[in-house]
């Protein structure tokens, strides 16, 4: 597995390839080890070892091995085959999005990948947010979903789902409320202003401690 990171990791910064001379760089102990593995066999080994995490329901360990070898493909993968298999189980599918929103922000060095996994991540949850509205799930993921556009500094996204839980049931508007004093709290003033510039005025005066849009 670790050969398996080191390899996706080296593509995916343009160090490995055919003749590359920056290949000859590596840790030479590493190295051997790689250049001894079949690489059909490597592919394979790993294959399985995702299934198994699929078979085994254990999604964040396949995440963390995704996540270490920057493969977004197989990042979406996870979380494609996680919603698939555990459609009736929202609590499981929204821990494995937490989990993987979590990694993009401590696993994760580069911004690029970073985003592109932040950006599979949101287009999870927004299918969640997009379900029947007042369920318990609906609201975390919103919640979810809100953090994970801020870090993408994507202003309209939230200022869309403040409008749609301030419009609906008690518990709905209360947590929209909830989120823009979360928006306040966090400092960035001009993500709060971005946000706020982007919701009916009455809600974002009403909501956003008086920003003007």
């Amino acid at each position: 597995i670790e050969a398996y990171i080191k390899k996706k990791r080296a593509l995916a910064d343009g160090v490995v390839g055919d003749g590359d001379e920056e290949k000859k760089k590596m840790d030479d102990d590493d190295d051997e080890e790689e250049e001894g593995l079949d690489a059909e066999k490597l592919q394979k080994v790993v294959h399985l070892m995702f299934e198994r995490c699929y078979a085994d329901s254990e999604y964040g360990h396949a995440l963390g091995v995704a996540f270490e070898a920057r493969e977004t493909d197989k990042v979406r993968e996870i979380l494609d085959q996680c919603a698939s298999s555990h459609a009736d189980n929202a609590t499981l599918v929204q821990e494995t999005l937490r989990y993987a929103l979590d990694a993009s922000m401590t696993l994760v060095t580069s911004k690029s990948f970073r985003s592109d996994a932040l950006g599979i991540v949101a287009g999870h949850l927004q299918k969640m947010f997009d379900a029947p509205t007042g369920t318990a799930a609906h609201r975390s993921a919103a919640v979810l979903l809100c953090r994970c556009h801020q870090l993408l500094a994507q202003a309209k996204p939230v200022s869309d789902i403040v409008s749609s839980l301030l419009d609906g049931s008690e518990d709905d508007a209360l947590l929209g409320l909830q989120l823009c004093f979360d928006l306040v709290d966090s400092g960035d003033q001009n993500y709060v202003n971005a946000v706020a510039d982007k919701l009916p005025k009455k809600v974002a005066s009403s909501s956003l401690g008086g920003v003007e849009s």
